[in-house]
């Protein structure tokens, strides 16, 4: 790698993501009595025990002290039929709880339940986050619904991983076709004329053998592979695999570097990535659900979007692949020793 590539990788990732790294200050101080007493309907997604969504809701725990949340989970991740019926259950409890606001996480829940029980339906204030999609798509904002984006650090990743292994040039994207994960294809294919390194193929996948025949065809044109969310593909016994199975089977038939962009999928064992957070998150849902508390319209509340990021390395990866943790890799850095 020349050295003006390389010093445009370090820029990348000292001017863009170093400071990122403070997250953004707590809605909860001085907010606990315009909590107390509120009802607040979360609808997540996907299904309880999901780490991204686990940590939102935490999350919003801590924010929203004083509040009564109640939580429901439509488990589309892994059941994507379901999803209309369990839009329908989330309105019935809706319904019946009457509650001070809604928070809603991730894609699904926008489409299957805000859009078509709640958007300019009702008069109670919806908040939501984890957004992939543009905001737009579903009529967001709305003159009851605001919240925030979604948006993942392919670029960065990218450039941390050069500065791990100098030798990449080009990447390959492996997905499982799920909702959230074609939004993240789409924002690759709009971003990857700006990216470091070359992005040779992109390839949906639903089984381990779509894998092994996706790196049979690409091994030798591809020098690293993006992995994204890959709950729910099938095994070789045709039984779907959890998300951090998946990827760790994945990294092991890569045997080249892979990159992640949530913190479980480098946990699991994709070599690095710089991840976005579900504390932003939540922070941010719960911040402006507080500003509405402080008489701020739902209107006058924009969309936003994350910023901050983490970079993040499975040290037990980088041994198998026999690559060298340098000082410039270290600094900044969340180590999972992979134990």
């Amino acid at each position: 790698m020349n050295k003006n590539l390389g010093l445009s990788i370090l820029l990348v990732l000292l001017f863009f993501m170093l400071p990122l790294f403070v997250q953004p200050g707590s809605a909860l101080a001085n907010h606990f009595e315009l909590a107390t007493g509120k009802k607040v309907l979360i609808v997540a997604s996907y299904h309880q025990g999901y780490k991204w969504v686990d940590e939102i809701v935490r999350t919003l725990e801590h924010e929203l002290a004083g509040a009564d949340l109640t939580v429901f989970y439509m488990d589309t991740k892994r059941n994507l039929d379901g999803a209309e019926e369990k839009a329908r259950e989330a309105f019935s409890l809706y319904s019946e709880l009457q509650p001070d606001a809604v928070i809603t996480i991730d894609d699904t829940a926008q489409s299957y339940f805000v859009v078509p029980y709640l958007r300019d339906k009702v008069s109670t204030p919806v908040i939501f986050c984890g957004v992939n999609d543009d905001a737009a798509r579903y009529g967001f904002p709305a003159g009851n619904v605001t919240g925030v984006l979604e948006k993942k650090h392919y670029r960065e990743s990218i450039s941390f991983a050069q500065i791990i292994d100098p030798q990449i040039r080009t990447v390959g994207i492996l997905y499982r076709p799920s909702p959230s994960n074609i939004t993240n294809v789409a924002q690759i294919e709009k971003e990857k004329g700006s990216y470091s390194a070359e992005v040779i193929a992109i390839l949906a996948v639903d089984s381990i053998g779509d894998v092994r025949s996706a790196l049979a065809e690409y091994a030798s044109q591809v020098d690293a592979f993006i992995l994204m969310n890959m709950t729910g593909i099938v095994d070789d016994n045709n039984k779907q695999m959890e998300g951090h199975e998946a990827i760790a089977r994945i990294v092991d038939e890569t045997g080249r570097v892979t990159i992640g962009a949530s913190d479980w999928e480098v946990e699991s064992g994709a070599l690095c990535g710089v991840i976005k957070t579900a504390e932003e998150q939540g922070v941010l849902a719960a911040s402006q659900l507080i500003s509405h508390w402080q008489d701020k319209a739902i209107a006058d509340l924009p969309v936003i979007q994350n910023r901050n990021g983490q970079r993040y390395i499975n040290l037990k990866t980088m041994n198998k692949l026999q690559i060298q943790l340098r000082p410039e890799v270290i600094i900044g850095t969340r180590i999972i020793t992979g134990e």
